[in-house]
């Protein structure tokens, strides 16, 4: 890379650069426990949403907590104690060594234990 400061070309090393953030889907935290009650529909909703219809998810989502109870904090203590029963710590996967096969639990990722809990 090539820096032009007063009409003198300076070369500049990758090595003096600033390294980028790798900010992606990965990296936020997925935790139902930290999670709002908004972010929550919007997990919710996401996965309702069929072929683009938001409108329609929006709805469903809204009558589905409104079932739950009236108040914010009624709904949210609900969903929470909901997800909780049904978040997952580990997973099983078979590995064949020889001419055996182990199963062998393993821990799962914060992103990966909410998607099989909404599912």
């Amino acid at each position: 890379m090539v820096k032009v400061i007063d009409a003198e070309p300076q070369v500049v090393s990758a090595v003096d650069q600033e390294p980028k953030e790798n900010v992606g889907p990965k990296d936020q935290t997925l935790d139902p426990a930290l999670m709002s009650l908004r972010e929550l529909q919007t997990v919710f909703r996401k996965r309702v949403m069929r072929a683009g219809k938001k409108n329609l998810a929006i709805r469903l989502t809204q009558t589905a907590f409104s079932f739950l109870g009236s108040k914010d904090s009624q709904i949210e203590s609900v969903v929470r104690e909901a997800l909780r029963n049904v978040l997952i710590e580990y997973e099983i996967k078979r590995k064949k060594i020889g001419g055996s096969s182990i199963i062998e639990p393993f821990k799962i990722f914060p992103a990966r234990r909410l998607s099989l809990a909404i599912r």
